[in-house]
């Protein structure tokens, strides 16, 4: 489900006048203030004396019943044709605070507030979300919000749990060279050897050898290849250097210099056509077989098609293709844009990177967009 889905289903009930308690994923994200994952749905806790109300408000929303394998009077689905799904779990106190019926939320379970999408709603408090999601075998999902809630609110993790969620968070290991066993997928960092190529943490190549890639590239010439963090590098990419430029301010651009027999003294590197350094910036994927042209600079995000022959700078999360490239599209819009250049994942701890996970890599971009807001 998006975020706009949950806000206008939080303010229309409130606008009908019913209360309801906003538990599950949408909660904890509420509660940590970040997105955490995606979710299939928006759980909800509801008084059983709000619960005919909230009958016919679902009924006039082309709300209708859906297939849940725990159903039951106090525990169902309802859902609409755009994939909305409300998970409705329906309780009832007696006049001293007694559970009487439908789930057994302790009392004070249901005193909690946050935002949610710059919206208050009413929640499950953290205290009691921890106890909830520890006490339980836990699934994937919970293993996430079980890390986010013990280090948002300081909480200690059982050990019923804590090999568990160890386990999920495993730490990636950047000095690594085979990231993928039995594949042959390179962090290409750690094989560098080469002084002129500077890589980040995590950037791989599909294939083994990197630096052959990377052609003729003489020290004489001082320049540098550099290469930032989280770039995906595809089998036969190819990063011509400067010393690939012959002279073209003469007669001939035959090189007799450096060829044996000839009588030319080797000239300055003023009359080479030398254009500096070729900077590739963080998370940039480069499609099979494109080639990369000396003191080429990409942008943060971008995609390069494959085939693709870059001679000219690419702006941030744009998408190039073609001989020489053109720009296909902006990936995103200015402001996303901007806001990912000012929050700079790739810079994280990878602890916080791991949180972030579902949110990179999530497609509810007015969501991610609202997230970033928040985190900026």
């Amino acid at each position: 489900m998006k975020l706009s889905d949950v806000i206008e289903i939080i303010k229309g009930l409130s606008d009908a006048g019913i209360t309801v308690w906003v538990d599950g994923g949408w909660c904890v994200d509420a509660l940590v203030g970040r997105a955490l994952r995606e979710h299939n749905d928006l759980d909800i806790a509801i008084n059983r004396e709000d619960e005919k109300a909230l009958q016919y408000w679902l009924t006039s929303q082309g709300y209708s019943d859906r297939p849940s394998p725990d159903k039951s009077a106090w525990n169902y689905v309802s859902g609409n044709d755009k994939g909305c799904l409300i998970d409705i779990h329906v309780f009832e106190f007696d006049g001293e605070g007694n559970h009487i019926y439908g789930v057994a939320y302790p009392r004070e379970s249901l005193t909690g507030h946050a935002l949610l999408g710059g919206i208050r709603i009413n929640c499950i408090p953290p205290d009691w979300m921890f106890r909830f999601k520890t006490g339980y075998a836990p699934a994937e999902k919970d293993i996430i919000d079980i890390h986010a809630l013990a280090e948002k609110y300081g909480y200690e993790i059982p050990d019923t749990h804590r090999t568990e969620v160890r386990r999920s968070m495993n730490t990636p290991d950047p000095t690594t060279t085979h990231p993928v066993p039995g594949f042959p997928v390179t962090y290409v960092k750690p094989t560098v050897t080469r002084p002129n190529i500077i890589v980040g943490d995590f950037t791989y190549y599909s294939g083994e050898d990197f630096e052959s890639r990377v052609t003729h590239h003489y020290e004489f010439y001082g320049d540098r290849l550099i290469i930032g963090k989280f770039c995906q590098i595809t089998s036969g990419v190819e990063f011509v250097m400067n010393g690939a430029n012959h002279k073209m301010n003469a007669a001939s651009t035959f090189p007799f210099y450096i060829l044996e027999g000839w009588n030319q003294e080797t000239p300055p590197l003023s009359e080479f056509p030398c254009k500096g350094d070729t900077v590739i910036g963080n998370d940039v994927w480069i499609g099979q077989n494109a080639t990369i042209l000396p003191g080429v600079h990409i942008g943060n995000g971008a995609i390069i098609g494959l085939n693709s022959v870059v001679s000219s700078n690419v702006e941030p999360y744009t998408i190039v293709a073609g001989n020489p490239t053109k720009p296909i599209r902006k990936r995103f819009d200015d402001e996303l844009i901007s806001l990912l250049e000012k929050f700079m994942w790739w810079d994280k701890p990878i602890d916080e990177i791991q949180t972030l996970i579902p949110l990179l890599s999530g497609s509810d971009m007015e969501r991610v967009k609202e997230e970033l807001r928040n985190l900026t």
